[in-house]
């Protein structure tokens, strides 16, 4: 995910490109298995610490990905953004270290803390474990009620 993936009209957000996206569901419709050595696929600055760690992506990356995107929107820029790093092994590296030792309390400061408890809960899904999409959305549909955003989510 990366945020040129998201359109908004009309208060309606549209999510464009799933030209990397795969099945998280084998041909059985059992969830793919767990395999290390996987190689970075999209783009680095949103990628999931798993995908950093080369684990196969699954829907919990997903999820970590745009709560990246979402703190992206909401304060302009990340704080792994900018580097002048010219190798990219290095980069990656260097993106992976910012990401790992990075308070998530300083990361999501000043924006409403719905984020930091959407991305510790990302954070705390096992590989296979099914998200529970309904506290998700409870989750800023409360921060759409209490905070008055509905400029910034509907």
């Amino acid at each position: 995910l990366k945020p040129e993936n998201f359109l908004i009209k009309n208060n309606k957000v549209f999510i464009i490109d799933f030209g990397l996206s795969k099945s998280y569901l084998d041909k059985d419709n059992n969830h793919v298995k767990m395999e290390n050595n996987k190689s970075l696929i999209g783009t680095i600055r949103y990628a999931s610490l798993n995908v950093h760690n080369n684990l196969t992506y699954s829907r919990r990356d997903d999820l970590e990905s745009l709560a990246y995107i979402l703190i992206y929107f909401l304060k302009g820029s990340l704080p792994w953004q900018g580097l002048k790093i010219e190798s990219l092994d290095e980069k990656h590296k260097k993106i992976y270290d910012i990401k790992t030792s990075y308070n998530l309390h300083t990361l999501c400061q000043d924006i409403p803390l719905e984020f930091l408890i959407y991305l510790k809960y990302c954070h705390s899904l096992k590989y296979s474990e099914k998200p529970n999409y309904d506290y998700i959305k409870s989750l800023f549909t409360n921060l759409k009620k209490i905070h008055n955003a509905s400029k910034l989510i509907d």
